[in-house]
């Protein structure tokens, strides 16, 4: 409960934090912004999926009683990402140096290069570490690192009010920092990361397949931001911002039960092998968080276009964008359930075949909206929108036929 409530809380102060930004700061800046943030994601690729393998792994080894190999791998993934990290830090900090001393850009540009890739480069190790709490003891400490980020979302608004975009990017840095200390600070595996080529190697064969994939699925998650950036312009890409900031924290409450599912759906199986057991259990909560998300867009499909007119008027105009993206999310909340229970009972195939089946619907989508006479701000969302219902029938689909498997 500690951790689910704190994960609430930390939205609730979330979704304010995002309202001021859009109040205080100018869609040009925001989306000069927030286009290095997405491209600094990117970074996550270098860590070969050793990452993914742990989050896959380490339950299903401990439901088979294999303690030893599973710290064994823990170790070796740690020494990696942590060295990565540190890597990106020092080298960013150097690249942003060498083009600030060359003049190819302004210092603000390069600092904005420098802070976007150290995002990268904590959340990096930030990730690792929290693919390492899977039990409900360890939870209770996430739930209290929470707790302390989203009393930061509040002390340190005055960053934002009194330094416009520049109090902003530091804001979120500084956010970024406290979380992997205070994950650092709580692990749950209190372990020495030891250099082993061979158990590294292992992981990087179990997990870069998996990355690949979920990677190809967050790639077409964040696709309409990513069209923007393409095909738009920066102040197109902050009017998206408010959307962005609802999906975001509409999908919190279904990622902070993700986190606990799979790894109990991952044990379970390790334990057991029965798909059905698992199947089974994933369709009850794919309903009841849909049930939940709906409750709680309804109410805000209402209020979204008031608030933005009253409070947000430089972004009046993606009100109704912002609404998409907010079913969209309701939606997504359900595929995110149905993709976690391919992936943790090993049906590879399957998995490729959901992935690749988003951009299919992804590209009807777009096809059918660009008919519409629509500007991108409303293709992209609609398009988005019109894949997760296809890929609500496709995921039931796929898993009702490996139950009949």
């Amino acid at each position: 409960m500690i951790y689910v409530a704190s994960g609430l809380f930390r939205t609730f102060m979330q979704v304010i934090v995002g309202f001021l930004v859009l109040r205080w700061i100018d869609p040009g800046d925001l989306g000069q912004w927030q286009s290095l943030l997405l491209m600094s994601t990117y970074l996550s690729i270098l860590t070969l999926g050793t990452t993914s393998a742990i989050n896959r792994e380490l339950p299903y080894l401990l439901g088979k009683n294999e303690e030893d190999k599973a710290i064994r791998f823990l170790s070796s993934v740690g020494f990696f990402t942590e060295a990565l990290s540190w890597s990106f830090v020092v080298l960013s900090m150097a690249i942003g140096l060498f083009f600030w001393s060359m003049n190819w850009y302004k210092w603000d540009f390069c600092l904005q290069l420098v802070l976007a890739a150290i995002n990268g480069a904590i959340n990096i190790h930030t990730n690792f570490i929290g693919a390492t709490f899977r039990t409900s003891n360890s939870f209770q400490k996430v739930g209290k690192v929470q707790f302390l980020i989203a009393l930061g979302y509040i002390l340190l608004i005055p960053l934002i009010y009194y330094g416009n975009i520049g109090g902003y990017i530091f804001y979120q840095t500084i956010l970024s920092l406290l979380l992997y200390l205070g994950y650092w600070w709580h692990r749950p595996f209190k372990v020495k990361y030891q250099w082993n080529l061979k158990a590294l190697k292992e992981m990087v064969r179990v997990g870069f397949h998996l990355y690949i994939w979920n990677y190809l699925s967050t790639v077409s998650k964040s696709f309409p931001r990513l069209a923007l950036v393409v095909f738009a312009n920066p102040y197109t890409v902050g009017l998206y911002a408010p959307a962005q900031n609802v999906n975001t924290a509409i999908l919190n409450l279904p990622g902070l039960l993700n986190r606990i599912l799979f790894p109990k759906m991952s044990f379970k199986y390790g334990e057991s092998g029965k798909v059905h057991e698992v199947i089974a259990s994933s369709f009850r909560w794919a309903w009841m968080i849909f049930g939940t998300m709906a409750l709680i867009a309804i109410p805000l499909t209402f209020g979204i276009p008031y608030v933005f007119d009253r409070f947000f008027p430089k972004y009046v105009e993606s009100s109704s964008v912002a609404i998409v993206a907010l079913w969209a999310g309701v939606l997504y909340s359900v595929n995110s359930i149905f993709q976690l229970t391919i992936t943790s009972i090993k049906a590879h195939s399957e998995l490729h075949q959901l992935i690749i089946m988003r951009f299919v619907f992804l590209g009807l989508g777009i096809l059918v909206s660009f008919f519409m006479d629509w500007d991108w701000l409303m293709i992209v969302s609609v398009s988005a929108l019109m894949a997760e219902v296809l890929n609500i029938f496709h995921g039931i689909l796929i898993l009702r036929k490996k139950l009949k498997s």
